[in-house]
């Protein structure tokens, strides 16, 4: 057994940007969340139920595209409120995960308290010439389900990823597979 091994870690190598060979490990169930918390949801989300109060939802979404902001000297990747407001719309307020899960009324909007998802999520639209803030890519989740999809063990997020995957036949230009590791979702299987 390697010192890995015996701590459950994960070791990794990567070239970082200066092009110096990084190697390391970390616990499994670190680096299984690594990377899932988005700093910027809560603002988006109520910046989606800003939208339905003061502008309406129309039947279709308006176009997804690539904007974004600079923000402390990152590049931030710009999400229009009103595609995840038609997206609420179209799911009829409820978690596309499982229309049964209740939640509360939101006291902004009066209506079921739903979150966007962008399924592929945002922060990965350099590697996507497709914009990533369309329609196809978001899903309403409850509370609930959104946290489960960023923050459950590795399982029970495949479950979910594949569950969401097959909902959209739009998105299976990309293997499940592929998608998932976006999740850190993948099982990882030692070598033999």
């Amino acid at each position: 057994d390697s010192v890995f091994e015996k701590f459950n870690d994960e070791t990794f190598i990567y070239e970082n940007s200066n092009h110096q060979l990084v190697v390391g490990s970390l616990n499994e169930k670190v680096w299984n969340g690594l990377g899932q918390a988005d700093q910027f949801d809560d603002r988006y989300q109520s910046e989606i139920e800003s939208d339905v109060l003061d502008k309406g939802i129309p039947d279709k979404a308006p176009e997804g595209k690539i904007s974004t902001i600079s923000v402390g000297g990152r590049v931030i990747y710009q999400r229009d409120p009103l595609i995840a407001a038609v997206r609420f719309k179209a799911s009829n307020y409820s978690c596309e995960m499982d229309p049964a899960h209740k939640t509360f009324i939101s006291q902004k909007t009066s209506l079921p308290y739903i979150e966007a998802h962008h399924f592929i999520p945002i922060k990965f639209q350099p590697i996507f010439d497709k914009p990533l803030d369309d329609f196809d890519n978001i899903f309403s989740l409850c509370p609930n389900c959104h946290k489960k999809i960023h923050y459950a063990i590795i399982e029970e997020k495949f479950e979910m990823v594949k569950f969401l995957y097959q909902k959209r036949p739009g998105l299976n230009t990309y293997e499940l597979d592929y998608i998932a590791q976006f999740y850190n979702c993948l099982k990882i299987v030692p070598a033999t």
